[in-house]
């Protein structure tokens, strides 16, 4: 695990169960959450000392992210809330159903979806890269889709478990710049910073405004 404060890498515990699939992973209300795509079970780290323990969530599988610590889901078309067993259907996100390999992430009180590509269909056998960056605004009494600028030296896919941006001037475009195997925090200045935590892909320098 990385500490970006003290710029030092600390060991935990193994996990509980390894298994052969893709897993994600995502913090909420200081614990690490693990989820292998395939399975309900969900692995938690609450503290370092007692290690991981397997909680059996039913946790509906898709890209994950986490805002004002709840974690949304996109699924079958649907952005939903999961409140520990439970979940709610927030909005359609009916557009991504053909969009692939995009990163999503949390920042405030949006989510981001960034890059990706637009997979081949039965009638066509194209495969489009996407520079584009859809923000959904989840802390507000109706959800809503906007369209920031699209990043301009970056497209394609973006592999990542989990990722947070922190941005202290909101006005000021961002560097979308690599994150590279495993996790770093990036900063520029005092002004904009980015951290990602087990980034599982390589991305080019990009730049998009918010």
């Amino acid at each position: 695990m990385y500490d970006p404060e003290k710029d030092v890498w600390i060991s935990i515990p193994d996990l509980h169960r390894s298994h052969n699939s893709a897993c994600s992973g995502v913090v909420i209300g200081g614990k690490v959450h693990v989820l292998h795509k395939g399975l309900s079970t969900v692995q938690v780290l609450d503290n370092l000392g007692s290690g991981w323990i397997v909680e059996d969530y039913g946790w509906l599988q898709g890209p994950m992210a986490v805002v004002h610590g709840a974690l949304y889901v996109m699924s079958h078309g649907l952005i939903c809330k999961q409140e520990g067993k439970r979940r709610k259907i927030v909005v359609s996100a009916s557009e991504f159903r053909r969009r692939i390999g995009f990163a999503m992430t949390g920042l405030g009180d949006d989510i981001y979806v960034i890059g990706g590509l637009i997979g081949p269909d039965r009638w066509n056998w194209d495969i489009k890269p996407m520079s584009d960056v859809d923000i959904l605004t989840v802390g507000g009494e109706r959800p809503t889709w906007r369209q920031a600028a699209p990043m301009t030296k970056c497209r394609g896919v973006f592999e990542t478990s989990s990722a947070t941006l922190k941005v202290m001037k909101a006005l000021e475009p961002i560097e979308w710049c690599s994150m590279g195997w495993g996790g770093q925090d990036l900063t520029w200045g005092s002004s904009r910073s980015i951290t990602a935590t087990s980034a599982s892909g390589i991305y080019r320098s990009g730049l998009f405004d918010l």
